[in-house]
């Protein structure tokens, strides 16, 4: 099965310009069989994107795990794996790089 959505895409449309090119089916046989082959199109669709998004999310983990992998040396422990990992934190959440507070407003001296 194809996963690319312009092929199915151009799929139907070459199904469905068959089905129009019949001269023996009544216009309802037509529009029945057109609406199966739409129908088909969509699952296929449908499936090629969960696949994708899928695929997707192990793309994204997996360079997850090797951006933010620490090397833990071979016969550590599990606590000290553990305790040695940080847990994933968004980055510049814990900067310490923060701009100054406001100034207070200042007085001022009336004459």
């Amino acid at each position: 099965m194809e996963t690319d959505p312009v092929e199915i895409l151009n799929r139907r449309n070459a199904e469905v310009a068959q089905i129009r090119g019949f001269a023996d089916l009544t216009e309802e046989a037509k529009e029945r069989r057109i609406a199966e082959v739409s129908e088909r199109a969509q699952a296929e669709y449908a499936e090629a994107r969960e696949a994708a998004e899928r695929e997707r999310a192990e793309r994204l983990e997996r360079t997850e795990r090797a951006v933010f992998r620490v090397p833990i040396p071979a016969g550590t422990t599990d606590a000290e794996a553990a305790r040695s990992t940080p847990p994933f934190v968004r980055p510049g959440a814990t900067s310490t790089h923060l701009p100054p507070p406001p100034m207070a407003p200042s007085r001022q001296v009336r004459s």
